[in-house]
């Protein structure tokens, strides 16, 4: 390694040519991120597009429905340098996460943020589950009236839908939470 470094400063010194053409060669040293050392220069930093999830109707109504949920993942991809546009209605169902990256950024942080807040985002939404249950319409006043007071506190944490003509309430949720609920 050390054979290598010592010729560095001798090739920096020499006249470089590709094709003809005089070409300006910089010590560059990947570790020091995006600054080069003999410039002082910096590295131009490309600020990554925003990214769309598509979420299907029922976990955009959880999503739009859960504040637990959205401030969890706000506060999990706010430390990536990300910023949510949450579904503006359940039609639609697309989460946009936006960089909150400057040029001043880390530029490994930068390089990575597109991987990593798709990562992050993906964990959430794939931990979101639906569970229907049929119910028989002679007990489904009663189901509704137990279901609803024993857990009162786990469905503020999900989303319930109930469809009076084929007696199936849809809850859904993060999974712990919907198989408590139902």
């Amino acid at each position: 390694m050390y054979v290598f470094v010592s010729v560095i400063p001798s090739v920096l010194s020499r006249k470089q040519t590709i094709d003809k053409r005089e070409v300006h060669v910089e010590l560059f040293y990947p570790y020091l991120s995006h600054l080069s050392s003999s410039t002082g220069r910096r590295q131009p930093v490309v600020i990554p597009q925003d990214i769309v999830i598509l979420l299907d109707k029922s976990q955009s109504q959880f999503v739009r429905h859960s504040d637990k949920f959205r401030a969890k993942l706000e506060s999990e991809l706010a430390a990536s340098k990300c910023e949510i546009g949450w579904p503006d209605d359940e039609v639609s169902g697309k989460m946009i996460l936006r960089p909150s990256l400057t040029e001043d950024d880390d530029a490994e942080l930068v390089r990575d943020w597109t991987n990593k807040c798709q990562s992050l985002a993906d964990q959430h939404v794939a931990g979101i589950h639906r569970v229907e249950e049929k119910v028989c319409g002679e007990i489904w006043p009663r189901f509704l009236q137990e279901t609803s007071s024993a857990a009162q506190s786990e469905m503020t944490e999900s989303y319930i839908e109930q469809d009076e003509n084929n007696f199936i309430l849809t809850c859904v949720g993060q999974s712990d939470v919907v198989t408590r609920s139902v």
